[in-house]
């Protein structure tokens, strides 16, 4: 039956199998945690740890792609995150959920490097349908985990329900991976009998060896975009609750919100996929693309740094969530434009090791600007970020 699926579907299957995960965590995690007893102090330990994991060893284990293949890695990679979510079922400790959460940072980038093995095993006419569904595909799934995680929480045990659920859903990946086709033939390398450790040893140092000779210069253009642009998002979000509440949005109708981003994302998909066949049609390395998503990026920083209004501040939601969706389906192919098959898993890693490093630094500095100077003046730095990945988007070639 499996065999009957093409590798776009099943790649589309992992896609949306992982998302779900993603969703389930972050409606389970949080809640199960205060229930044990744990502290913001510690949550905010674990999200800094597992982002300082993330900016060190996302460019290597996609080094390592790249000398091992994609498939190879990406069945390691999940094999980690689903023993993570084991020791998240069978422990209530909260240090062994702590060691559970850094392993599972040590996962690595799934969906980006899943992302990056469509674009070695896809035609070309494939890759343009799975990249322009991405936003779709993962909205919808975010709000199918969503609903799922908080009917499952409702039962004796729910939330190590989630867990094992979402354990679950790594192990199909991993048999659903296991079937489509490898982009490197083995070599002689993973038939070695040396020990583990010596093993690992060495191939981190080839890894960093290979990351020393990349030709970083080459990519400064597209990784200062996106280092913008997840500095934006990173202070959007993480404002985005706190503001809210002064609204006085709680409970319920906090969900409601989130929803309607899935929505609007859903939407801003449809549209984007249309104008990617005509408006964008022409735009070989979404350079245009990038730019107007910046500038619905800073329409979002104006909108929300000056709302007064609780409607008129979710209005901002929607070019937030066009900027996300234009900017979420562009830049792995602009990258791939750029990277060579040598380097490809590696900048991959290391482009995605941004996101890792603004998720560390941005909640500690939005907390204490927040502290001394208020929500609204965190919203209007965002400003900064977002006028400047104009700029820098309208640049690159």
């Amino acid at each position: 039956m499996v065999s009957l699926i093409s590798s776009l579907n099943k790649l589309r299957i992992v896609l949306l199998l992982e998302t779900l995960c993603f969703s389930i965590l972050i409606v389970a995690f949080f809640p199960h945690i205060s229930a044990l007893g744990g502290s913001q102090m510690y949550l905010g330990s674990i999200m800094s740890a597992m982002s300082l994991v993330g900016i060190i060893w996302n460019p290597i284990i996609g080094s390592l792609g790249d000398t091992y293949g994609l498939k190879f890695i990406l069945v390691k990679m999940i094999a980690t995150c689903a023993s993570s979510y084991f020791l998240l079922v069978i422990s209530d400790s909260l240090v062994v959920i702590f060691l559970a959460r850094v392993l599972a940072a040590f996962s690595g980038p799934i969906i980006p490097m899943t992302n990056t093995y469509a674009s070695e095993i896809l035609k070309k006419e494939e890759q343009s349908s799975y990249y322009s569904k991405l936003p779709a595909v993962m909205s919808v799934s975010f709000i199918v985990g969503s609903l799922l995680a908080g009917f499952l929480s409702e039962f004796n045990h729910g939330y190590k329900l989630c867990f094992l659920v979402m354990m679950s859903f790594n192990l199909i990946n991993i048999g659903i991976i296991y079937t489509l086709p490898d982009t490197k033939a083995k070599s002689e390398k993973q038939q070695e009998s040396l020990p583990l450790l010596e093993i690992a040893k060495r191939e981190v140092k080839n890894a960093v060896v290979k990351l020393i000779n990349v030709n970083w210069k080459e990519y400064s253009d597209i990784f200062a975009v996106k280092f913008c642009f997840e500095l934006a998002f990173a202070l959007f979000y993480r404002s985005l609750s706190p503001s809210f509440l002064t609204f006085g949005v709680i409970g319920r109708s906090m969900g409601y919100v989130f929803t309607f981003m899935s929505f609007c994302t859903i939407i801003a998909n449809i549209v984007f996929v249309n104008l990617k066949k005509t408006t964008y049609s022409e735009d070989k390395f979404g350079s245009k693309r990038l730019y107007h998503s910046a500038l619905m990026l800073f329409i979002t920083s104006f909108i929300l740094s000056f709302s007064n209004s609780v409607t008129f501040f979710a209005s901002g939601l929607i070019p937030l969530a066009v900027a996300r969706t234009f900017a979420d389906s562009t830049f792995t192919e602009a990258l791939l434009a750029k990277a060579s098959e040598e380097h490809k898993g590696g900048v991959t890693g290391a482009f995605e090791s941004i996101t890792s490093f603004c998720g560390m630094v941005t909640p500690i500095a939005a907390g204490i600007l927040n502290d001394l100077y208020g929500l609204k003046f965190t919203l209007i730095i965002s400003m900064v970020p977002t006028g400047s990945s104009i700029f820098l988007a309208n640049r690159l070639a």
